[in-house]
């Protein structure tokens, strides 16, 4: 760990702190527009995290389309518009002691938690969630979909400052167009340190967001404050929720988002109609992240819409009410308008059917594919499919990663309190909570769902359903008041005691000592550092002096951080190539695509590195590891060249096509035009290009090879290319 390398961690520590603390500002900035201030403390917290993630969501899209998504200019940006807002908010009287103020406020309302009925239950949570956030810290992203989609898409958006289109077969073909709405924001975490570190921290951010607002949609419905914190702790103990941090998957993003929405559909029903925007917003990005939550957000905007044309006020002022709602509402909108402009509908790629009329028509290779998943599983697994998965049985090889037996828990205790919000007449509510349940939790028996009933999919299709557990979260809370209410604190303590075991770590390996006992001496210093600052603040210290070096001994800590984690990085990649005990944080990765992690460290160099990848078919996707290529500092482009002789795009695994339409001068062309470094043939290597380089071993030069043999990198050699000559036939 030199000196320099500190100082420059330390500098982006620093604009990570600006750009996050400005976003903070902001988002509290803009909400007292809406939240008043005699809202209770975890309403007004829901409005400030409701409008940050908004700003975020927003931020990113004028910043991407206009190619200025770069930390030069969001940093400024985001810190203007933040010192703007809090003119704004101070005019209108909250200013620097009402800021203040509601820093104290959570910081009292935190101890009542912890030191309330239940505490110990949510401080064993708290502990439990530290372990997996330090983990995160330490390890690079260790999930499939981060490995091959969702980070990559945030590490190109990053490289390039702008929103990029990547042409490419197979399952790159449709990876391509899932929504963006949670990348974005792994997106926003890469850009001060151009790496992962910051990922972990945003996902705990999301969680606690979780916790939130399932905790204040809880009050608002009437529970007391040991119901509440058992609801939220609840959810934010299931394994689906606890095992995907730090991994890159959107699934905990989605149900933020919902829970953020909860309280405001609830709130707005309750009469507090000037909060409907922030209800529309929270459910727009909902969708920008999942589409299957849009009939969500139909209902959602159709009882907040209702409610504000019921208000008070003349017409003309509900309707420009109204209209804020769907201006606002739109926000999730920017991905499924890309998805129509480039190919033709909003849902692509996925197949739409509403009432026979065929909305979208869906990508064909990702329905082959699960097709083919489902042929492929046996006809016992097809006939019985695996429920005990969901609420209980772990993977065979050890792992759970599914919403666990508190979730069992959630729905029966969940029937209970609609029958008591049947009972009190409480209409709006139980139509909200109750129809989220249905709708999420149903979709599993639809059709589209089939390979997650009875692939070995079903080990993680809990994810997919959490917005429907913390909808039944949100009706046990509801016995509040009734001769329930004990039974369902009891119940809801036992389901987050059983979340908390089965999402207790796993896949633990000797190789993250090292550098968790260097991070957890750092922690320790900074909150040693923080505590006397704050300290000397109390005994009347200097506090704008008092907040720098805070922010300083922060920074430091963080540049620490990405020190650690960048001298980890391989040791744990190579960890995880481990076979059958390595390393994992949600589910063991195949043992054939992680062994390239050699590769992966060899083009890791300080020069960036332009490298075309390819792939052959593995019948599913699952072997495009792509992320780690961009290297540890987001330095290589990494990128696709089609073999074809017009430059289309055809799918690997279409044999008799690519025979056809190959061209190897063609490819050739491609990639001296695109400066091309090195060429990485990703397992299993059975693509033409394999062939090709293998009769040109003049032009590819052997680089580096995974421990299989069966990833290679070579060097490029377009210095070697003849002007003419004899081109290897297809094979």
């Amino acid at each position: 760990m030199t000196a320099g390398a500190l100082v420059a961690g330390a500098a982006h520590g620093i604009l990570a702190l600006v750009l996050g603390g400005s976003f903070t500002l902001l988002g509290w900035a803009l909400s007292t527009r809406f939240v008043p201030r005699e809202a209770p403390l975890a309403v007004r917290l829901a409005g400030a995290v409701t409008v940050t993630l908004a700003a975020a969501t927003g931020l990113f899209w004028v910043l991407a389309l206009g190619g200025l998504f770069r930390l030069g200019v969001a940093v400024p940006l985001v810190a203007a518009l933040a010192a703007w807002a809090f003119v704004r908010a101070a005019r209108c009287g909250y200013g620097a002691e009402c800021l203040r103020a509601e820093w104290g406020a959570v910081a009292r309302a935190a101890r009542v938690v912890f030191r309330g009925p239940g505490g110990w239950v949510f401080g064993a949570l708290t502990g439990l969630v530290g372990v997996a956030t330090i983990r995160g810290l330490v390890a690079p992203p260790l999930g499939w979909d981060g490995l091959t989609y969702h980070l990559l898409k945030a590490g190109r958006f990053v490289q390039s400052g702008a929103l990029v289109t990547e042409r490419a077969p197979d399952a790159w073909r449709y990876y391509e167009y899932f929504p963006l709405g949670g990348d974005l924001l792994w997106a926003w975490a890469m850009v001060p340190f151009r790496s992962g570190l910051l990922i972990a921290l945003v996902d705990l951010g999301i969680w606690a967001t979780v916790v939130l607002g399932v905790y204040a949609s809880a009050r608002q419905l009437g529970a007391t404050l040991r119901l509440a914190t058992l609801a939220a702790a609840a959810v934010g103990a299931m394994p689906a929720v606890v095992v995907f941090l730090s991994t890159g998957y959107v699934d905990n993003v989605t149900l933020a988002f919902f829970a953020l929405g909860s309280v405001f559909v609830l709130r707005v029903l309750a009469g507090a109609v000037a909060e409907a925007p922030l209800a529309t917003v929270a459910l727009s990005c909902m969708v920008g992240v999942r589409l299957t939550t849009a009939p969500l957000l139909a209902l959602g905007g159709l009882l907040v819409f209702a409610a504000v044309l019921r208000g008070s006020g003349s017409l003309s002022r509900r309707l420009g009410a109204v209209t804020v709602c769907l201006a606002v509402g739109l926000l999730g909108a920017p991905t499924y308008l890309r998805s129509w402009l480039e190919q033709g509908s909003p849902f692509h790629p996925i197949r739409v059917v509403v009432a026979g009329q065929v909305l979208s028509e869906g990508e064909p290779a990702l329905y082959d594919t699960l097709d083919r998943v489902v042929s492929a599983t046996p006809e016992d697994r097809r006939s019985q499919p695996g429920w005990a998965s969901l609420f209980y049985a772990s993977a065979p090889e050890g792992w759970y990663a599914n919403p666990g037996p508190g979730a069992a828990i959630l729905v029966g205790l969940g029937g209970l309190g609609a029958a008591v919000l049947l009972r009190r007449r409480q209409w709006g509510a139980l139509l909200w909570l109750g129809f989220s349940a249905v709708v999420l939790l149903g979709s599993l028996w639809t059709a589209e769902m089939t390979v997650y009933r009875v692939s070995d999919w079903a080990h993680t299709v809990g994810r997919l359903l959490l917005p429907g557990f913390g909808a039944l979260a949100l009706l046990a809370a509801s016995v509040a008041g009734s001769r329930f209410e004990r039974l369902g604190a009891s119940l809801l303590a036992v389901a987050t005691g059983a979340g908390i075991l089965w999402s207790f770590p796993r896949g633990l390996s000797a190789a993250e000592l090292p550098g968790t006992a260097i991070l957890l001496v750092a922690l320790a210093v900074v909150l040693a550092a923080l505590a006397l600052l704050a300290r000397g603040l109390r005994r009347g210290g200097a506090r704008w002096s008092a907040l720098a070096g805070g922010a300083l001994v922060v920074a430091l800590g963080l540049g620490v951080a990405d020190i650690v984690r960048a001298g980890q990085r391989y040791p744990l990649y190579q960890a995880a190539a481990v076979f059958p005990d390595g390393l994992y944080h949600l589910h063991p990765l195949n043992q054939y695509h992680i062994a390239a992690w050699p590769i992966w460290r060899d083009l890791d160099r300080p020069e960036p590195l332009r490298v075309a990848v390819f792939a052959g078919w593995d019948g599913r996707g699952h072997n495009i590891y792509r992320f780690p290529l961009l290297g540890s500092r987001l330095q290589n482009l990494v990128l696709y060249v089609p073999v074809t002789r017009d430059g289309s795009v055809v799918n690997s695994f279409e044999f008799e096509e690519i025979s056809k339409r190959a061209d190897f001068r063609a490819w050739l062309g491609r990639l001296v035009a695109a400066r091309v470094d090195v060429v990485v043939s990703l397992a299993p290597a059975i693509g033409i290009e394999a062939y090709w380089i293998e009769q040109s071993p003049e032009l590819f030069e052997p680089l580096a090879a995974d421990t299989y043999g069966l990833t290679k990198a070579y060097r490029f050699r377009a210095d070697r290319l003849r002007p003419a000559g004899p081109a290897p036939s297809a094979p």
